[in-house]
């Protein structure tokens, strides 16, 4: 009887060490934030609420942040909101598409989002940090 609960326990015991932790492309990105670092210092950080987002970079050549979502004095501030269609991203400033691109994973270890421009070229990929 003893060996037959000490069997069980090591059979529970291993089942639980066997399962992964999954990471699944999500219904939605409101809530979420992303960032990457590149070699040089700089930063960039997208941050999703319910219907806006915002944008931040960060240079350390010149030492300032650039934060696109809050108004400039001499130009207004643009209505800066984004569509998200599983796993298809578009950013938009007032109705015009700036960026496009989509999320990917590995299923286990990553969420990542590759933003693209008109040209197709990839200008930015960023990690899920939150």
């Amino acid at each position: 009887m003893k060996r037959s609960i000490i069997f069980l326990a090591l059979m529970w015991a291993l089942a639980a060490c066997d399962k992964e932790t999954t990471i699944s492309i999500p219904e939605t990105i409101a809530g979420t934030a992303w960032a990457a670092t590149k070699g040089d210092g700089s930063h960039i950080s997208l941050v999703f609420d319910a219907e806006t987002y915002s944008l931040e970079r960060y240079e350390p050549n010149d030492g300032k942040t650039e934060q696109t979502a809050e108004p400039n004095e001499e130009q207004p501030a643009k209505t800066r909101t984004y569509r998200y269609e599983r796993p298809r991203v578009e950013l938009l400033e007032g109705s015009e598409v700036i960026l496009s691109g989509e999320i990917t994973t590995d299923g286990k270890s990553y969420l990542m989002m590759s933003l693209h421009n008109a040209d197709n070229n990839i200008v930015e990929t960023l990690f899920k940090v939150k």
